[in-house]
Order: structure tokens, then C-alpha cells, then sequence
């Protein structure tokens, strides 16, 4: 255009203050001279002809921002983008920020819209879609998105003092997480920051803490177990948050009974369960990625060091925080150094789309299950060094969300490894493997029961609901895993974990899946739970095994009543292999070290006799150390004598 060209802007919700609008293009001011609720006319100053970016600087909500081959990039400014829908299509770029060159001011993009919005088409309302385009979110580098207390910190107490040195300010958002029993989700704590000391350890709060936050160690034998309550930063410089309709915000008092997360437990209220709470239309933002075609790069995004809040929409199935739905392989994809929070339905949903790193992540009070491997086709999926507080039960979607995990895995050929989840209603990690994939991704040539685990490694687990790890209901993995493999290849689950859960670890039907390094301490009910084995052979080349484990009945953090009753469940089938087990503290009430499994609907009496190995057992103020309820109701081979020598 040339000088005193005009030039009108199509759109709607505009508003009608001139004054409040601007309009740029290139470095050249376009002169507003009329404002309507669909259009903005105005005249352009001084400037050579030829193509220049549009700069717009709007007080209004659009209603539908459709970014469609053209380039929407924010200015290192202070800038909020307000729309209910915004969709990227024909190689358009929503751009705040670069990897090269993170964004260093602070921006919001805010979705708007309420239950019966209008909806387009696939992706929803109050939705950023990525049809055919890119979308580039960085926020300013957070260094240590979450690390845990080098201290106790005592209820009442007005600082807390961190292991390592972070980058936070005043004014920044944290929770921290429960070190309490399974049951003590409203011990989860969200504070605000009013100082950082010089060295980036000591965190001063503008409230006190509610509840005690344990930052101590306790070592038994060789074997060091860290106590400590994680502690995650929820406020970044990027933030995609859903508006709030504040006519549903009701205060709803504490439930004065609590939460009772137990299978048939009664429960005395609905609402209130986890503290103070405010209500909520539950009808947040979501971030979609769903590309035409699937696989071929036309739908990119990289997020990072983004905050994500009020988003996901309840009784919405695919409306998630952040959803790559059906996108086929997305090697060079990440979702890294995030904080996702007050969500409302899971936080980053992998449905059919493989190769994608999640990874530094904060997620703190999500409702359903939150990292979520959707149809079970999903694989080379890498989620690592992710902190998941507060992940808590649904009823708003799936029977699965009724008992949510943190980590929810329906492929095992995907990474988990270096993640905490703590504070929730039920599992740290589900494995949930189908016959088939199931939903869009149905084929009967995938049979993920059988696939090779990619990588479970050094995970943590505490104060929650349920269990640590769930495998169910059934997995035999096999050589290649295809669907007429038969030739077991064992599944090694390393270093996790878990404390102050009703059970460490459960396997439900499994064939050659291993246990390595695992660490159960104040475990309710039991360190670990077998159920049942098949399809194996002795020996850890093909067969079960729990090698290299350490079991710990009670602790000094515990209640001088609490004991954990079992330390290994055994399974109503052989050919398990039980390795340099350790069990520490079984010495109250009737605690023992081993006994035998039961299972609903099956033999309840005088049945048994299965027989399993064991070799290098060690039992340190462990008196008991097999509970028969019947005689014959196991044979156990000590292969050494350290089971009865």
C-alpha cells in the first residue's frame, strides 16, 4: 500500500473505542479512523509500496482467530491475545518467542468461550488448533522447574530451603507436595513466593504452610531413602490459561471427613474432599495439534516453559491442556520445562503420535489421569524428569479417570524414566495394555500385551491413594512383539521407588516381567503384589523375577502404630524368582515378610501350592518371615539357605 492508501480490517468483536485501537504496519502507523464491532478502517502514513507485517495492538476478544498461511508473531512486549477460537492453517506460524531466543517479557494467550460455544468443527471451542501450521511457545529458561526440600519444613513455618540453587521470584507461584500417609491429598500446598535468599535456596512465603513437608533421609543396610516433599514452580512469563466464568465460584467448605480413597470405602461428600475448594464450570482451554495428514510434518509445535492453567474441559472426550491427537510421527516435538496446572481434564494427552519428549514438567491438580498414552498404537514416546502433584480422580470422562494415574501407559515401547509423581488419588504409573489398540488406532496386527518394554527406569512414587506401579491386566512381552510371537523377553521395571502408598507395586497377569532395584518402604498393605504368573520359564533369561529389592516395613517418619503387613505378596502361580531381597522392620503386630495373594471371584481356601525360588534373602529386624494361612500353601525353594538358614 502507499501513503493515504485505506485500509479496513475484517473481524469481529472489535469494540467501537477508537482510542483504544492501533493498528501498524511495517513500522508505518495506519491511522484509525473508524471502529465497528466487525471492521477497523484506517489510513496509512508515509511508506514504500510492498509487503510488510501487520502490527495490531486490539483491547477486544476476537471471536475466531483464523491464522490461515500468514504469520501472528508477538513483539518483546507485555502482550495479551484474547479469542475463543484460534486455529493455524495453509503453513501459518503462531510465534511467541524462539528456541534461539526465548521470550523475555511477559505474554498471555487467553481462551474464551462457556459451555455451548459454538464449535468448530474436530478441534472444539476455546481451542488454539494447529490444522496446517506451526506453533512456537517460549517462555523465558527456567533452569530447575522442581526439586525437593533440603529440610523439614514444620506447619506453621514462613520459609523453606530447597536442595538446589533455582532461578525464582517474588511473586512466583509453587506447590508443594504431601509427605504425608495415602490419604493426605489436602496436604498438597500452593504458596507464593515473597523473597528468594542470595544463594536461590531459601524460599520466604507470604503465607505460612499449613501442614509439615518432610526433608530428611533414612538409610537401611546400604540403601539411602530420601523423605523429602518435591517443591514445583507454576509460574512462567508464557501462559495459555482458559477465562474464568466467575458465576460458578462458589466457596465449598472442607468435606469434614476427608477423602477416603479405598475401593468400596463410603465416602461422606462429593465436593470438599481435598481441603477448601472453589467451585468451577470445569470448561478450560486446550491446545490441539491434529494435522490432515498424518505424519508429514504439517502440523508442528515446540512448548516450552510455558505455564498452562484453567484448561482441559471436563465430560469432553479430546478436549485436553494439550492433546497431540493423531499426528502419526513427531520426532523433534517437545513439551519440556512447562507447568500445568488447575486442569480439568488430564494435562498432556499422546493419542496416536509417536517420538514426542515431555520432559522437566510441572503438573500440579489435574483431574483425571495427567502424561496419558491414549489407544495403545503409541510408541518411542520419551516422558522424562517430569513432577506430577496432585493428580486426582474424575468422573467427568473415562472409568479409568475414576482411579487416575499420574503417569498412564497403554504401549510399554515408550521411556519413563527420572519422573516423581506424588500427592494423588490412586496409581504413580498405570500400564494398561489391551488386547489391540483401541479407539481410532483399532488393528488387530498390534498386540501391545506382547510388545518389549522400551524403558522404565528411576522413577518415585509417594503419598498416594493406591499404588506405586499397576500393571493390568495383562502383559506377557515377547521377543519382537508381534502378535504370533511366543518366546518370552522379559520386561525389566528398574529403580522405582515407593513410600507411603497402599501397596508399592502390583502386577495383575503377567508372564516375564522383572523387578529390579525396586525400593517399597511404608507401604500399607504390601511392598509388592503379584497376582498371577504365566507363560514363563524359570530364571531371569525368560521368566519372573524381583531381584536386587528392598523392603522396608516401617520407618522413623512413621506413626509408631504403622506397619506395613506384608512385604511380598506371592502369586497364585509358579515360577516366580525372588533375588537379594532385603526386607527391614517387619516386627509389629502380625507384619511378616512373605505371604500368598488373594484374588475376588476366586479359591479363597485351602488352595495354593504353587511353587517359587528364592536365593540371597536377608531379613533385619524381621522376625517373621512366611505367613501360611492354610497348610501347603506354598512351596518356596531356598536355593541357598537364606530364606531358612
Amino acid at each position: 500500500g502507499l501513503s493515504g492508501e485505506a485500509v479496513a480490517l475484517a473481524g469481529s468483536a472489535f469494540g467501537t473505542v477508537v482510542a483504544d485501537t492501533t493498528v501498524t504496519l511495517g513500522d508505518v502507523v495506519c491511522n484509525v479512523t473508524a471502529v465497528t464491532d466487525t471492521q477497523i478502517d484506517c489510513t496509512l502514513g508515509s511508506r514504500q509500496g510492498g509487503a510488510a507485517p501487520i502490527k495490531v495492538n486490539l483491547p477486544f476478544n476476537f471471536q475466531m482467530l483464523l491464522i490461515q498461511g500468514g504469520e501472528l508473531i508477538f513483539d518483546e512486549k507485555d502482550v495479551t491475545l484474547k479469542s475463543e477460537n484460534i486455529l493455524i492453517t495453509s503453513n501459518g506460524l503462531l510465534q511467541i518467542g524462539t528456541e534461539a531466543e526465548p521470550f523475555q517479557h511477559n505474554a498471555a494467550v487467553e481462551m474464551h468461550g462457556h459451555l455451548r460455544s459454538a464449535e468448530l468443527p474436530i478441534y472444539g471451542a476455546k481451542t488454539l488448533a494447529v490444522r496446517n501450521g506451526t506453533l512456537e511457545l517460549h517462555g523465558s529458561y527456567v533452569d530447575v522447574p522442581w526439586t525437593k526440600l533440603a529440610s523439614t519444613a514444620a506447619a506453621g513455618a514462613t520459609q523453606i530451603t530447597l536442595q538446589h540453587v533455582v532461578t525464582w521470584k517474588a511473586g512466583d507461584e509453587i506447590v508443594i507436595a504431601t509427605t504425608g500417609h495415602r490419604h493426605s491429598q489436602r496436604e498438597n500446598e500452593n504458596k507464593v513466593i515473597s523473597a528468594v535468599s542470595s544463594d536461590g535456596k531459601t524460599l520466604t512465603l507470604t503465607s505460612p504452610l499449613d501442614y509439615e513437608h518432610l526433608g530428611v533421609s533414612e538409610t537401611f543396610g546400604t540403601t539411602t531413602v530420601e523423605f523429602r516433599a518435591e517443591v514445583g514452580l507454576l509460574t512462567r512469563n508464557i501462559v495459555f490459561r482458559g477465562s474464568n466464568d466467575h458465576a460458578w465460584n462458589d466457596d465449598i467448605p472442607a468435606c469434614p471427613d476427608g477423602f477416603n480413597t479405598g475401593e468400596f470405602a463410603t465416602q461422606t461428600c462429593f465436593q470438599g474432599r481435598f481441603g477448601d475448594e472453589v467451585g468451577s464450570d470445569e470448561f478450560g482451554g486446550s491446545i490441539m495439534f491434529h494435522a490432515a495428514d498424518m505424519g508429514k510434518d504439517t502440523a508442528v509445535g515446540h512448548i516450552e516453559n510455558t505455564e498452562i492453567t484453567y484448561a482441559g474441559q471436563a465430560f469432553r472426550l479430546g478436549r485436553y491442556p494439550i492433546h497431540f491427537h493423531l499426528m502419526g510421527n513427531v520426532s523433534g516435538m517437545y513439551v519440556r520445562r512447562c507447568a500445568i496446572h488447575k486442569t480439568f481434564n488430564r494435562a498432556v494427552t499422546i493419542h496416536g503420535t509417536h517420538n514426542l519428549l515431555v520432559e522437566h514438567n510441572v503438573v500440579s491438580d489435574v483431574m483425571g489421569g495427567a502424561i496419558f498414552i491414549e489407544d495403545g498404537i503409541e510408541t518411542k514416546n520419551v516422558i522424562q524428569y517430569n513432577l506430577a502433584v496432585f493428580v486426582k480422580q474424575s468422573t467427568s470422562l473415562l472409568n479409568d479417570d475414576i482411579t487416575p494415574a499420574a503417569f498412564w501407559v497403554t504401549n510399554p515401547d515408550n521411556v519413563l524414566r527420572h519422573n516423581h509423581a506424588a500427592g494423588g488419588t490412586h496409581f504413580g504409573f498405570w500400564y494398561r495394555m489391551h488386547e489391540h489398540p483401541d479407539g481410532p488406532s483399532f488393528t488387530t496386527s498390534v498386540c501391545q500385551q506382547k510388545v518389549e518394554l522400551g524403558e522404565f527406569q528411576n522413577n518415585t512414587v509417594h503419598s498416594q491413594g493406591w499404588f506405586g506401579i499397576w500393571i493390568f491386566q495383562n502383559y506377557f512381552p515377547m521377543e519382537g512383539g508381534s502378535c504370533n510371537s511366543n518366546v518370552p523377553s522379559p520386561a525389566r521395571f528398574k529403580s522405582l521407588t515407593t513410600w507411603n502408598c497402599e501397596k508399592g507395586a502390583e502386577w495383575v497377569n503377567g508372564g516375564a516381567i522383572q523387578f529390579h532395584d525396586f525400593v517399597m518402604v511404608n507401604n500399607e498393605k504390601t511392598g509388592m503384589d503379584l497376582k498371577m504368573v504365566s507363560g514363563t520359564d524359570w530364571g531371569e533369561e525368560k521368566g519372573a523375577v524381583i531381584k536386587n529389592a528392598v523392603v522396608v516395613g516401617h520407618s522413623l517418619t512413621t506413626a509408631s502404630t504403622f506397619q506395613t503387613s506384608v512385604g511380598i505378596t506371592l502369586p497364585f502361580s509358579p515360577n516366580l524368582f525372588l533375588i537379594n531381597v532385603k526386607f527391614h522392620n517387619f516386627d509389629r503386630g502380625n507384619a511378616v515378610a512373605f505371604g500368598v495373594t488373594s484374588i475376588d471371584g476366586t479359591c479363597s481356601f485351602a488352595c495354593g501350592g504353587y511353587h517359587y525360588w528364592t536365593e540371597g534373602m536377608s531379613f533385619i529386624n524381621t522376625p517373621r518371615r512366611v505367613k501360611y494361612r492354610w497348610e501347603h500353601e506354598a512351596v518356596i525353594s531356598d536355593r541357598d539357605g537364606t530364606l531358612t538358614g
